[in-house]
This record gives structure tokens, sequence and C-alpha cells, in this order.
């Protein structure tokens, strides 16, 4: 009977660490995801700023930085 408990409780601890570690990985990669600003101009015509910006085109930035957004969510 006291196996049982202690094998309960084994559970219990695998289940908590495990939603925890996912609730991180989730958080980290919404994070990761929202945190995006392009490359910009100034008026000089320097590009200026950019994180997780990458190349110049968007569209390929929000490839290159989903692929390890989706990754780290998963």
């Amino acid at each position: 009977m006291e196996n049982i408990k202690l094998n309960k409780e084994k559970k219990e601890r695998k289940a908590f660490l495990s939603y925890t570690l996912a609730a991180i990985f989730g958080f980290v990669g919404l994070l990761k995801s929202w945190v995006y600003t392009p490359l910009e101009e100034d008026m000089y015509g320097d590009v200026t700023g950019g994180i997780n910006a990458i190349v110049g085109g968007d569209a390929f930035n929000y490839i290159i930085n989903g692929t390890p957004d989706l990754v780290t969510m998963l």
C-alpha cells in the first residue's frame, strides 16, 4: 500500500514538472513571436532597429522567426 502512495507522488511530481515546463516554453515561444520590430530606414537611408529582424523583407523574417517559435512551443 505504501508503495502505491510513493508511485502516485512520483507521478504527481512528474506531471507538475511537465505542465510547468510546458507553460514556460509556451510563454517563451509566444513572447518571441510578440516581440518583433522590423528594420527601418532613417532619413539618411541607414537601416536601424530590428529586433528579430534578420533579412530585409518582413515576410521572410516572419518565416525565419516562426520556425523556432513553433519548435519552442511544441
